[in-house]
């Protein structure tokens, strides 16, 4: 399907010699002035405007404004054509009102063709949009073209001229791209490089150089202290696209991989239902802290708890009410006890947890803590309360302590004696003497 591409033009002749060029790809729609242009944009979505700095009722610049502030035309390039040859003034306007270029009349030929077709093939195909891009540089035209370029393919611009504000955003987020010019006021883009990347946030965000040099050790220099990739100045609004559009890509590879790392890590160390380390994690960690303990003279503790008949919650209420009564003490007991605290999910309806560093003498308010978290539990079925208590085991492991199987079957012995003596209760053995708590 033919792309549409609006020519906004007052001259006959110009009108007819861009529409001969681009016809044969594209379907052309022509307009003379300001306000013929808005009516064909309130029916059309082009995928390039070619406006004339000059309109029969106003300024080619004005309908860059308006597609500015309109959403809907922000992703839509907007190429400038002039008469007046080497006019900066005028190039400068033409990239604060949104244009991506700014050509001679004289320029468009065949060439201007291939521009034409390499601009709306590559920001079709970009597949970039959503994404966003920080860009540093002192140069106010340079960056505008370069914003300009970058926000016709759907990504969040913002631009800085001080890195101190490129820094103030950062503790706000992180970008897809920082695009810094090689020489820019306070620090040069390879200081900011060196900067940026003593930052964790940014681990995976390329950075891109804007570089007048071709000197390959210069640039290799650059790459040395973590720039991803350069652009050497002037360079054109399709060089800039794909440079940017192949950096995000890669970016995205990077996070979309540690992210389906996260995952699969946590599918191979935590329990589906509660969130919690599964067994065999959980043993990891156990051997982490006791070796830790030896070494460096910390005690800690370990508590083994099991919910009280849970059996018969599951047969009389139903395994939906069973998981639920699973995932809620999860989240009592947790709220119970320390972030440094490592929790696991043993098997079944029993649960474990490591408090690293734990004193001996406040052990027994925190396995009250743990005893009061399911007590505390409002679970109700057709609004009958299920009761929900709990059977514990603690030890508290000094720096001599026994190996991790002596240490579980510890905890274990105290469980079962806890449950044997009427359950709703935890004993403690502190390797001076057993502690009943109620």
């Amino acid at each position: 399907m033919k792309k549409y591409i609006l020519i906004a033009d007052p001259s006959k002749v110009s009108r007819f010699v861009l529409e001969n060029y681009l016809k044969g790809k594209y379907k052309i729609l022509t307009a003379t002035s300001y306000s013929e242009a808005k009516d064909i944009l309130d029916e059309f979505l082009p995928s390039l405007v070619i406006i004339s700095y000059e309109l029969q009722d106003g300024v080619g610049l004005d309908l860059c404004e308006y597609m500015q502030k309109r959403q809907k035309f922000r992703s839509v390039p907007v190429i400038v054509l002039t008469s007046n040859e080497n006019d900066e003034t005028l190039k400068f306007k033409a990239f604060g009102a949104g244009a991506i270029d700014f050509l001679e009349k004289s320029k468009v030929n065949e060439d201007f063709v291939k521009y034409v077709d390499e601009i709306v093939e590559i920001i079709s195909i970009s597949d970039i949009s959503g994404s966003s891009a920080w860009i540093i540089d002192n140069d106010i035209s340079e960056m505008q073209f370069l914003e300009n370029i970058l926000k016709s393919t759907g990504i969040t611009v913002s631009t800085f001229s001080d890195p101190s504000e490129l820094f103030k955003k950062l503790k706000k987020g992180t970008p897809d791209i920082i695009i810094a010019d090689l020489f820019i006021k306070k620090m040069d883009g390879m200081e900011l490089t060196k900067e940026l990347r003593h930052k964790k946030s940014l681990k995976n965000v390329p950075i891109l150089i804007l570089a007048s040099s071709r000197e390959s050790s210069f640039m290799r220099t650059l790459q040395l202290h973590g720039a991803n990739d350069y652009i050497l100045k002037p360079f054109s609004a399709e060089e800039a696209i794909l440079r940017v559009t192949s950096n995000i890509k890669t970016k995205k590879l990077y996070d979309d991989l540690e992210e389906t790392n996260r995952e699969l890590f946590k599918k191979a160390t935590t329990d589906s239902l509660t969130g919690l380390y599964n067994r065999r994690f959980f043993m990891e960690q156990l051997e982490h802290v006791n070796y830790n303990a030896g070494r460096y003279g910390h005690s800690f503790g370990v508590a083994l708890w099991d919910i009280d008949h849970f059996k018969n919650i599951n047969d009389q209420y139903g395994h939906d009410v069973g998981d639920m009564v699973l995932i809620k003490l999860t989240e009592a007991i947790q709220n119970s006890v320390r972030k440094s605290d490592i929790i696991g999910r043993f098997g079944g309806e029993e649960f474990i947890c490591i408090f690293p560093g734990q004193k001996e003498a406040d052990m027994q308010a925190i396995v009250s803590k743990l005893l009061e978290a399911a007590r505390s539990l409002d679970i109700k079925e057709d609004d009958e309360q299920i009761p929900v208590t709990i059977s514990i085991g603690a030890v508290i492991c000094k720096a001599t302590s026994d190996n991790m199987d002596k240490i579980i079957k510890n905890v274990d012995e105290l469980m079962y004696k806890a449950k044997s003596d009427g359950r709703n209760k935890a004993y403690i053995n502190t390797n001076k003497k057993i502690i009943e708590v109620t």
